[in-house]
Parts: C-alpha cells; structure tokens; sequence
C-alpha cells in the first residue's frame, strides 16, 4: 500500500546533509549550543557557504553568458525556535567581512574613483571642445569613465 507524500512540513529533512565534513561538525555544535533543529542549522548552514563561496563560481549558461550562482533562501518558524539566534552564529563572520570590506571600499576605493571620474570628465570636455574631434580618444575616455562608473558602489554580499 502506498502512503501519502508527507508535506513540506512533514517532509525528513536529510540528517546527514554534509556527512563528515567540518560543516557536519559545524552544525552539530549548532543543534548542540542552540537547541535547534538539523534543519534549521543545515540551512542557515547551507545559505551562508553559498554566500562565502559563491563569489568565487562562475557558471557558463547555454547562451554564453556568465553569471555567479545564487540561493535563495526562506526559513520559517515559530517565534523563538532560534532562527535569529542560529542566523547571527552562521552569518555573523559574513556580515563582518562584508562590513570590512565596505570600510576597506569607501576609505580607499571610493575617493580613487572619485578622483579618476573627475579626472576623465575633464578629458572628456577637452577632447569635445577640439576641432576636429579625435574621435578615438574620446572613445577611449568614454569607456574608461562608464567602467569607473560600474565600479561606483561599496561592496554587498549578503541581503537580509
């Protein structure tokens, strides 16, 4: 006799989800310290290696086009199974190199690019006020001020 599908929140969750690796003994200690479930550790387990190591995939698609990989995770609970606590444990290195990182970005970065966009609008006015024109090097200029324009933003990797 065939029993009915169980639904998603009957559903087992796969106990052993990264077998004998230090993420297995990472979430052990995560039920351990925080009382929560295998789910729920594994899963805020699994979105944050997929934020630390997704900056370093590319992945091809049929078309050519090139993008990094992405998980989109939703956990659910009722108030007080641990979810914000779990979350902060797993999480908190990665808000941490995040927030580093965006320092790192506006003392360094920021005021470079700021200085070279400048730098290149007045090239561009110059190279535009010239008869005739080199068209070349106004190309040239162009491009180089949209790449520093792309590159206007601090650094974000997580979203809460």
């Amino acid at each position: 006799m065939n029993s009915p599908t169980p639904s998603l929140s009957e559903a087992v969750f796969p106990q052993e989800l990264f077998a004998n690796s230090p993420v297995a003994r990472m979430q052990a200690e995560i039920e351990r310290v925080s009382g929560v479930t295998p789910s729920m550790a594994a899963g805020k387990l699994l979105g944050a290696l997929s934020v630390a190591g997704a900056r370093g995939l590319e992945v091809e698609s049929l078309g050519g086009n090139v993008s990094r990989p992405n998980l989109y995770l939703i956990m659910e609970g009722e108030s007080g199974t641990g979810k914000s606590t779990v979350g902060k444990r797993v999480f908190g290195p990665l808000f941490a190199v995040e927030r580093d990182a965006r320092e790192r970005y506006e003392q360094d970065t920021h005021p470079d690019l700021i200085s070279r966009l400048t730098f290149l609008e007045g090239e561009v006015r110059k190279i535009q006020s010239r008869e005739p024109q080199d068209e070349a090097a106004l190309k040239k200029a162009i491009a180089e001020k949209r790449g520093i324009e792309r590159q206007m933003h601090s650094p974000r990797y997580l979203a809460e």
